[in-house]
């Protein structure tokens, strides 16, 4: 495993991590009609790789933009059948072969529990932690010691319980960027995306991002959904609630209320009555027949982003059917989360700025890189323009009639005659 060095021309201050998919083997992905991929469930995971430990060892661990810790090493036996073999893979984290390890058994046990299926145990080491060029001193971590239904460790970007300094915490105490700030672009399974710590891509988002004010608990609120098609009027999907949503990046599955959950699947065109495999509720489609269209979420009631139908559509090996990516969520709160996953994180561009208390939301796009950094209490970076932004037109000048005199403004007839005083001094 090679590790990704910031890309030539990013500016000092900017950590710059491709964001790449480890595909499950066992499960392929299949194809619709027209050729296009249908992910499945269980195809494959966002990771990024780090390395642990000196001499380095390599490790690809999911992001993890709600948790604040890192932790490493599976229990292989206790994940589910389908990504037992993805787990079995993946490299495990030593600490007898790190010259730096340090185990904390003074430091509580900890326990993360992601939701009813979920969970990991353990204990806390610390060890140097190699982010793209950069080696992050005294870094702070969980060795698992007892998991279940996870394939991957994963890597701690978001607030929640932050008991220890996070990543970005690490990587702005030892000025490896100057401000605790990270965006994410999250891409289809067939494309990279990219993770930049202390910065962001102006060529991957819309036009122009949004600023939404930051809450301790990192959500964003919903305010509306509704469904857009070629000559159709937009559709709204009745909401009688409005829905804090937790951007989720190592989850598939977006969840909501119960009652959003059927609202969306009941508007969805040409999906059947739900139904349930192990335990899941899902709405389920012809893989062959998805509609043209989008869907689209509309946060704090100004800011909107429109998810194309294909792609919220994946397969679901259990039942050999392609379904809606949600589930429903009977609660909410720290145990229990409404989160978007990585199927509507495709189409988001989103910037966590931890400095100055803001998310900035775009819809996501791409025409090229460009990284700029950001600086702590600034936000003038947010304010550059991406992709596809149009400025307003100037009116064109009236051409002159046939023999009429052509009257120039102040300044171009300034302009003209500098231009006539410079040729003129040129041919002398």
């Amino acid at each position: 495993m090679t590790y990704f060095s910031s890309a030539r021309g990013n500016p000092r201050g900017v950590v710059a991590l491709p964001i790449r998919v480890i595909e499950n083997t066992s499960t392929p992905i299949h194809r619709r009609q027209d050729g296009v991929p249908l992910r499945s469930i269980w195809t494959g995971t966002y990771v990024v790789n780090v390395g642990v430990g000196e001499p380095a060892q390599p490790m690809a661990l999911e992001l993890d933009t709600l948790w604040a810790y890192t932790w490493l090493n599976p229990n292989c036996t206790t994940t589910g059948s389908a990504e037992r073999d993805l787990c079995r893979k993946t490299p495990q984290y030593d600490p007898r072969k790190s010259l730096h390890a340090i185990d904390r058994p003074a430091w509580t046990k900890t326990r993360l529990d992601y939701d009813l299926y979920t969970s990991m145990e353990g204990l806390f080491y610390t060890d140097t932690l190699r982010v793209g060029p950069d080696m992050v001193e005294r870094y702070s971590f969980i060795v698992n010691s007892e998991s279940r239904n996870l394939a991957l460790g994963r890597l701690g970007l978001g607030m929640w319980n932050m008991s220890s300094p996070n990543l970005l915490e690490k990587l702005y105490e030892q000025s490896f960027i100057d401000s605790k700030a990270f965006s994410l672009d999250i891409r289809s399974v067939d494309e990279q995306g990219s993770l930049v710590l202390g910065g962001l891509d102006t060529k991957k988002y819309k036009c122009k991002l949004q600023k939404i004010p930051l809450n301790s608990e990192f959500r964003l609120e919903l305010t509306d959904i509704g469904f857009s098609a070629p000559n159709q009027d937009y559709k709204r999907v009745p909401m009688d609630i409005t829905v804090t949503m937790a951007p989720d990046a190592a989850t598939v599955l977006s969840t909501f209320p119960e009652s959003l959950f059927h609202t969306i699947g009941q508007n969805f065109p040409r999906t059947t009555l739900p139904q349930k495999s192990q335990g899941q509720v899902y709405y389920t489609i012809p893989c062959d027949d998805i509609p043209e269209g989008t869907l689209d979420f509309t946060f704090i009631k100004t800011t909107r982003i429109s998810v194309p139908l294909a792609d919220f559509v994946l397969y679901e090996p259990s039942i050999g059917q392609c379904i809606l990516g949600m589930a429903p969520m009977g609660q909410s709160g720290e145990l229990f989360h409404f989160g978007l996953g990585t199927l509507v994180l495709q189409s988001i561009y989103l910037v966590v700025d931890v400095d100055n208390k803001n998310m900035w939301i775009g819809q996501s796009d791409n025409c090229g890189s460009s990284v700029v950094q950001m600086k702590k209490g600034e936000d003038s970076s947010l304010q550059v323009e991406g992709c596809s932004c149009k400025g307003p037109k100037s009116k064109p000048k009236p051409k002159p009639k046939p023999g009429a005199a052509y009257s120039l403004s102040p300044h171009e007839f300034l302009g003209a005659g500098l231009f006539i005083v410079a040729v003129s001094m040129t041919n002398l």
